[in-house]
């Protein structure tokens, strides 16, 4: 059966770095410092758009409510004929049983984000081309923040690709939740836990590849069909994965919490206040009925150092049911 949803649940268990690729800037290594200053004051230019109002987060970054039809994604020469549309028409199952007393972030921007017709972009900064530029390989698009970085990879991560909106391609439609937001608060390491649903989904009808999270299954954007060669009618392989990333000859950085440990040695889980995870996966058909990854197929990958562990457990309980815990300090 063709897979053509994906439906996961988040552990917000770290606050480490999160690191994704995505190519945006590269190239040319022999500018001048002062070509260089204009080509970055060039790209910032095109990247940022004109905004009615501008949001600022307790993390420093900053959103600009710009035109919905003028929003970055439409300056992709594969997306000049697409129709938009705002909203999905996928039923979709909402598994409350599992988030049952498990509390779950506000990524909502303050002041009730963008006015109508408007969506928020996250401004780019000249310190963020530069930090891509000096992480172009492997790893571009970096992240200070926790935060939620879905994203696609159309040939294996060779050369195209893109998380959250860095690439233009993605299309907002959530007025109050922008693609990438970081999160305002995370778990405690050994203490409170919070949890975020996030849902990875293709509608029928348009082909288009949608992001919701929250409990309410609420609407961020999508990737339109026309930005696929693969994948434009369903998803042959489904994923979860951490990435971490650092400088060759540097020492690699903690992933998850930064620990993976058993609270006993004699339990058979990892202890779940202090080891970061994946929870309650489940990946939908044709049918939208939700399940747990065929077990016969998955196929778990880590780095060739064993700087980190992965663990899959096919079943738990009713609220953890299929997980994958992960975590590891680095070496």
């Amino acid at each position: 059966m063709a897979l053509r949803v994906v439906t996961l649940v988040a552990l917000l268990a770290t606050s480490s770095i999160i690191l994704s690729y995505n190519g945006v800037y590269g190239g040319r290594t022999t500018l001048t410092m002062e070509e260089e200053d204009v080509e970055l004051e060039r790209q910032l230019k095109r990247m940022n758009k004109p905004a009615v109002k501008s949001i600022k987060t307790d993390n420093g970054e900053t959103y600009d409510c710009v035109d919905f039809y003028k929003q970055p994604a439409f300056d992709n020469p594969l997306l000049k004929n697409h129709i938009p549309e705002m909203s999905s028409s996928v039923q979709r199952e909402t598994p409350k049983e599992v988030f049952s007393g498990a509390e779950q972030p506000d990524l909502r921007l303050d002041g009730g984000g963008c006015p109508l017709g408007t969506v928020p972009i996250r401004r780019t900064t000249k310190e963020d081309l530069i930090r891509w530029k000096s992480y172009s390989k492997p790893s571009g698009n970096f992240h200070q923040f926790l935060n939620m970085a879905p994203g696609y990879k159309a040939d294996d991560s060779q050369r195209t690709g893109c998380f959250n909106a860095i690439c233009n391609g993605f299309i907002q439609v959530n007025r109050e939740v922008p693609i990438g937001v970081a999160f305002p608060k995370t778990s405690t390491y050994g203490g409170e836990i919070l949890d975020l649903a996030t849902y990875l989904f293709q509608d029928h009808n348009s082909g288009n590849w949608w992001v919701s999270a929250g409990l309410n299954i609420t609407n961020i954007g999508y990737w339109p069909r026309e930005l696929f060669n693969s994948i434009k009618e369903s998803a042959p392989v489904v994923g979860w994965r951490a990435e971490v990333y650092a400088p060759q000859g540097e020492k690699t950085p903690p992933m998850g919490t930064g620990r993976y440990r058993y609270r006993f040695p004699y339990d058979r889980y990892p202890d779940y206040k202090t080891t970061a995870y994946f929870r309650a996966v489940r990946v939908n058909g044709e049918d939208n009925i939700g399940r747990g990854p065929n077990d016969k197929s998955l196929q778990l990958v880590r780095d060739g150092k064993n700087c980190y562990v992965v663990h899959d457990f096919p079943y738990i309980d009713d609220h953890y049911r299929h997980t994958f815990f992960y975590g590891g300090s680095g070496c």
